[in-house]
């Protein structure tokens, strides 16, 4: 078996024949060998474009029923900003409006004096707009707080949303919305998921499907943009903000229930939008405004390489204590010793080696090395292998407030990555930090792990190039996950122990994963940063067989949360493959896999 649950057939064909017996086994082989062929007819169909998105609408989405009769009361009212370059893509937005199923709503056009007639003339001819839409003139050319402030004044809705011209809903995507307060009565915010219409302004394409509220996905995107506000939060961080996009920063920051919608009732108008919201100085961008309000010191935003918001702030450089268990194989251990040594900029760190059982007369000269160097300690552990039970003895010996604990086959290849782990671990609202980690061909290993992908648990993006970005965006932007991989996992040590380490029950596989859901049930987040970029020769020291009594009990305990679905994916992707992509109708549902995965254990 791998690492992630998957069944490997060299590996435990054996074990199964002996155990199951020929039936059992047989019936084993079959499905294992249907599951690689459904894995590669899906990528297939990515690779050649034989299953797309257009494909995916017919199959999953119904037509939406005819507009019903209106009420006195609207129920949500839309902010759009009109200038006469936008001017041309105005129709597509009203007659999305003029469309819902649910029909108590208003609008208020924010339009440049220069196109007033334009836009009243083409009111007079959309349906229903003596009773829909109203009008404000902006004092410029662009949307200013008394400008906003006058438009929220018309707005007669309890729910505010924005949308620029040329974006359109789907035509259920109001009674979706109400549909939704009724189970969630106390929501403050709701999005949903999104794509993008063609030149033409009918064709889709580009979807965008959004995780569950993810607080740290807004450093990188703000997929609230699209959102629907209550009106009151709305109103009330308007009359401080600088700009629309600085609203939703604000409304995020103090809203206590956000709730997704995974369906795409949003489409995002082709092209730049010439009119926005007021531009922020740089020294006010939204992001470090948010994150400043949220309490961190000496905020900035760098642009990565990539293109990508890297948020940098201050944090006190305590002691990170790096636990690395290992036994023999010591030209990666070597590696990854040095590399840590001589690449890694923050310098104040430990490395504890919990030493198990080690037999090469290499390792045990180069362990004499390591013995002189100050910031290196050597633990002895001379029980059988226990990864829990490793890094345990680890965490007790450390004299560091916060814990990496780290795979002996990673190597370290950019100086600044454990600056940027420790930055993560400052802040008290996050209890664990995962880094990207790389194939040493470059592609992913690691940037996130997602329940019930591929069984128990795997990970996301895993085998893709690093610019990758599909439907669920991109590798390079900062995510809240269910759990990231312990073969680089930091945390702070009252975190670590206030849900008592790793269960040591898990002998090899998943208490990663364990540790990361017990975590998230004490309140903390669990965040993958991009920006902590390390090679994993993975499997290299311990191979990837995984005891069965790991397989057992990780179905057990994550059984739920694999029925239910993971909140920080998305359902309306596949959990067949390791890569996002849309789902396909005849999958084997996740909980379905995970039952076969024990089953022929």
């Amino acid at each position: 078996m791998r690492r992630d649950g998957h069944l490997s057939a060299r590996e435990d064909e054996p074990h199964w024949f002996g155990r199951m017996g020929m039936m059992k086994a047989v019936q084993a082989v079959l499905w294992k060998l249907k599951t690689a062929v459904f894995k590669r007819w899906i990528y297939l169909q990515d690779r050649f474009s034989w299953y797309g998105y257009a494909r995916w609408i017919r199959e999953n989405e119904r037509d939406s029923s005819q507009p019903a009769a209106g009420e006195a009361s609207p129920f949500a009212s839309f902010l759009i900003p009109v200038s006469s370059g936008a001017l041309p893509r105005l129709s597509l937005t009203l007659d999305s409006l003029t469309a819902q199923t649910e029909p108590n709503w208003d609008a208020c056009l924010m339009v440049e004096s220069t196109c007033e007639a334009e836009v009243l003339a083409l009111l007079e001819r959309s349906a229903g707009a003596h009773t829909h839409f109203k009008q404000v003139t902006l004092n410029g050319d662009q949307v200013q707080a008394s400008d906003l402030r006058k438009a929220l004044d018309q707005a007669q809705g309890n729910w505010i949303g924005w949308m620029e011209c040329g974006d359109g809903l789907s035509a259920g995507a109001l009674a979706a919305y109400k549909e939704v307060l009724d189970r969630h009565p106390s929501a403050e915010i709701i999005y949903t998921d999104e794509d993008h219409l063609d030149q033409d302004g009918r064709t889709r394409r580009d979807p965008f499907f959004k995780p569950d509220w993810s607080p740290d996905l807004l450093l990188s995107v703000n997929y609230l943009a699209h959102a629907i506000f209550r009106q009151d939060l709305f109103s009330a961080c308007a009359g401080e903000a600088n700009g629309f996009e600085d609203i939703t920063y604000r409304c995020a920051e103090r809203a206590q229930s956000v709730v997704h919608i995974p369906q795409l009732l949003y489409h995002v108008s082709p092209g730049k939008h010439p009119l926005q919201p007021a531009k922020v100085s740089d020294g006010a961008h939204p992001i470090t405004s948010h994150l400043g309000r949220l309490g961190l010191p000496d905020v900035r935003l760098q642009v990565s390489s990539s293109g990508e918001n890297h948020a940098i702030w201050s944090f006190p450089e305590l002691l990170i204590s790096i636990i690395i268990p290992t036994r023999d194989q010591v030209a990666y251990l070597k590696r990854c010793i040095e590399s840590l040594l001589s690449l890694t900029h923050y310098r104040n760190f430990e490395i504890i080696l919990v030493e198990n059982n080690s037999r090469e007369g290499q390792t045990l000269a180069y362990y004499d090395q390591l013995r002189a160097l100050p910031q290196v300690r050597i633990i002895e552990d001379y029980r059988a292998f226990n990864f829990s039970a490793a890094n345990n003895l680890g965490a007790r010996q450390a004299n560091g407030d916060w814990l990496l604990f780290l795979n002996n086959d990673i190597e370290v290849i950019e100086p600044d990555w454990l600056d940027e782990i420790a930055r993560w671990v400052s802040r008290p609202e996050v209890g664990v930090i995962g880094a990207r980690l790389l194939y040493p061909d470059g592609s992913i290993q690691h940037a996130g792990i997602v329940i019930g992908m591929e069984g128990h648990a795997s990970h996301v993006f895993g085998g893709n190039h690093e610019k990758c970005t599909g439907p669920f965006g991109s590798p390079d932007w900062y995510r809240n996950y269910s759990a990231v991989t312990g073969a680089c996992l930091a945390t702070r040590r009252e975190v670590f122990e206030g849900v008592g380490g790793f269960d040591e029950g898990y002998k090899l596989a998943f208490s990663d994963v364990d540790f990361c859901q017990r975590v998230l049930k004490q309140g903390y987040r669990v965040v993958y940063t991009p920006f902590a970029r390390l090679v994993h020769h993975e499997g290299r020291t311990r191979g990837r067989h995984i005891p069965a009594t790991d397989i057992q009990r990780g179905a057990e305990d994550f059984h739920q949360v694999v029925k239910q679905g993971d909140p920080y994916y998305n359902p309306n992707l596949s959990t067949a493959v390791r890569i996002p992509t849309l789902k396909r109708k005849n999958e084997e549902t996740p909980i379905d896999r995970l039952k076969k995965i024990v089953e022929y254990s």
